[in-house]
């Protein structure tokens, strides 16, 4: 085996060396000192050996390194063996067991370069880069490393490349048909704990399988109205794991993706002329249908156009999500923002993918929406976005229909339930223009586009005009995997009640009162959060009547009983300044810290409900109990 590398070696610097040119240097050198040497006599020759004490071979390479030969060739070499030993070295992480049988994709992300806004920047200068990425299945992020114009990652990741349908080691030419890209989502995490997204990247990792190890930069490019601007460098290397004993040929790998490419362009060629057409024949039906909400297609991150039905996909979260009704509070917790517009620029709306919603951690209607939708189809729901009108501005939200054709209306940002009769609906729902699922598309044809009067019949279509599902399958979304929450919530609870009795003890002090804790009402507080969740989660309580009880048994008689709970999101997780600022703002609350009287007591509870995502209900309950003097 020793001998075989150093036979490797040997071959490989020889290659070199021919290739860099450095044989004809040493040749047309050796012909000049040989030319030299002979115009010498004998005698002359014997003399200078002689005063020097060096050999001909040392006097031959002196005279190379002079002439800057023989630097020449260690640089050639070092140049070339860095490359060498970088698509060799496969350092595996120690929390990675590879399987023998199936094969692998090793990630490896070095130090990033000229991410030159960072070279005078207003960002807090502990804010950190994580990169995020998902492939197929599989999701990964990168340590946090300080924002700077060379970040410096050094991690690798290992994608499993094995399909789900075989157990026997996959090759390249079934690998070269994963049309998968890898996705890269680098974030700017601030020290409140506030994620920016800043830059997006599909990488096409498929050239991986003409070479079987790669080293490239990737060119990120910054997002919204930086778009089109570059954002800096990441140098990456990629393996595949084993090595395959036969790779993809050039040629072949160049064709496979010009045919996908003419294939996918012809796709949506045909589906854009059937989508004009289809629009032209929907306003002719009716002069009002051309004011109508019917969304056939959306902007995606990359800037091209796809139908709305490509944003959806069937998406199971395993064991991380019991029920359709955790899925829509999961769905609710997550933050709305709407996306910021660049002043003096025209108003773009992209709807985002997956995998950037959840990473960035907040999103529109429509992002909640999508995520909402996609959930209850993995859950087995005939489920449906509704693209309608809530008062005068747009809105997006979720339907279902039962099997006896009962319509419930999901409010992705609330996790509120209606059924289409319940009086309500008229409050949060206006007009309707179209819905469509992950295959299916259809615009509202009926005369009334109010929510309340319309016929959900999606096969009638005397009421609702379809798009052939034929020109819809263009490809769609890559189901990503919901990660398992992280969140510690004893222990964070236990942190936040601390910060928040100090908070309110100082705030108290400062109108110079004192203030005394029950440990024992703070407890009773539990079940009271714990309910209210129920409540949120499915409209359903349970043990109202018992924590009454436990109340008034608790409480002296003569004494009076305050308690006031609100909800917070994730996002105030690492906040306590802010729960604390929105207790104040609440007049109920501000009441109880103002609160006077004989043998006052406070009670506080925090409670944390965590969801997939590190996404998170945080409960607080704050309670007071007093004699009135």
């Amino acid at each position: 085996v020793l001998f075989r590398s150093v036979e490797s070696l040997k071959s490989l610097i020889h290659s070199h060396l021919q290739a860099t040119n450095v044989y004809s240097q040493v040749r047309d050198f050796m012909k000049d000192v040989l030319s030299h040497e002979v115009e010498k006599a004998p005698e002359s020759r014997a003399l200078d050996r002689a005063t020097s004490g060096t050999s001909p071979e040392e006097e031959t390479i002196r005279s190379l390194r002079e002439k800057g030969v023989i630097d020449e060739i260690i640089k050639s070499l070092n140049a070339n063996l860095d490359v060498s030993t970088a698509s060799r070295a496969v350092n595996i992480p120690k929390d990675v067991q590879l399987s023998s049988g199936r094969r692998y994709m090793h990630f490896k992300l070095f130090k990033g370069k000229a991410f030159v806004e960072y070279i005078t920047t207003t960002a807090p200068t502990n804010s950190n880069f994580v990169l995020h990425i998902h492939f197929d299945q599989q999701r990964f992020q990168s340590k946090p490393v300080p924002c700077a114009v060379e970040p410096t990652f050094d991690e690798s990741f290992i994608f499993d490349l094995q399909p789900s349908s075989t157990n026997s080691m996959v090759e390249t030419p079934t690998l070269l048909k994963n049309r998968s890209p890898l996705h890269l989502c680098l974030v700017k995490v601030d020290p409140d704990g506030t994620s920016t997204v800043v830059a997006l990247h599909s990488l096409e990792w498929r050239k991986v399988l003409v070479r079987g190890s790669l080293s490239f930069t990737i060119e990120l490019s910054g997002v919204g109205a930086k778009s089109k601007l570059p954002l800096g460098l990441l140098s990456v290397h990629l393996d595949l794991l084993p090595k395959p004993e036969l790779l993809l040929a050039e040629r072949d790998f160049t064709e496979k993706l010009a045919v996908e490419k003419r294939d996918e362009t012809e796709k949506t060629r045909v589906f854009f002329e059937y989508a004009n057409e289809w629009w032209r024949d929907y306003k002719q039906i009716r002069a009002s249908h051309e004011r109508r909400v019917v969304k056939i297609y959306a902007e995606t991150e990359d800037r091209s156009y796809k139908p709305v039905c490509w944003f959806l996909c069937p998406l199971r979260a395993g064991r991380l999500l019991d029920s359709p009704f955790h899925a829509a509070r999961f769905v609710s917790l997550i933050p709305f923002e709407r996306e910021h517009e660049t002043p003096g620029t025209t108003k773009v709306e992209v709807w985002h993918s997956m995998h950037t919603f959840l990473t960035k951690g907040t999103g529109d209607c429509e992002e909640h929406a999508l995520l909402l939708c996609s959930l209850l189809l993995g859950f087995g729901l005939d489920a449906y976005v509704c693209i309608g009108a809530s008062g005068d501005d747009a809105h997006v939200w979720v339907m279902t229909r039962t099997l006896r054709g009962t319509v419930i209306f999901w409010e992705s940002l609330t996790g509120q339930r209606l059924a289409q009769d319940d009086p309500r609906v008229s409050k949060y729902y206006k007009r309707i223009g179209c819905v469509f699922n992950h295959f299916q598309f259809f615009a509202n044809n009926q005369p009334d586009d109010t929510v309340i009067y319309t016929q959900f019949d999606l096969e009638n279509e005397a009421n609702w005009k379809p798009m052939a599902e034929e020109f819809l399958d263009i490809g769609g979304t890559v189901p990503l995997p919901l990660t398992p929450s992280t969140i510690a919530c004893h222990s964070e609870e236990e942190h936040l009640e601390t910060i928040l009795k100090q908070q309110i003890n100082g705030h108290r002090s400062s109108m110079d009162y004192s203030t005394t804790w029950d440990e024992d009402l703070s407890y009773l507080l539990t079940p009271a959060l714990s309910n209210y969740e129920l409540d949120r989660l499915g409209g359903i309580t349970f043990g109202n009547e018992e924590f009454q009880q436990s109340v008034k048994r608790s409480v002296p008689s003569g004494h009076t009983f305050k308690g006031f709970p609100i909800q917070f999101s994730h996002a105030y997780l690492r906040q306590p300044a802010r729960i604390m600022t929105a207790l104040c703002k609440s007049e109920v609350c501000a009441d109880i810290l103002r609160t006077r009287g004989d043998h006052v007591r406070f009670g506080l509870r925090v409670k944390i409900f965590a969801y997939p995502e590190d996404v998170c209900a945080i409960w607080v309950m704050l309670a007071v109990r007093y004699r009135s003097v």
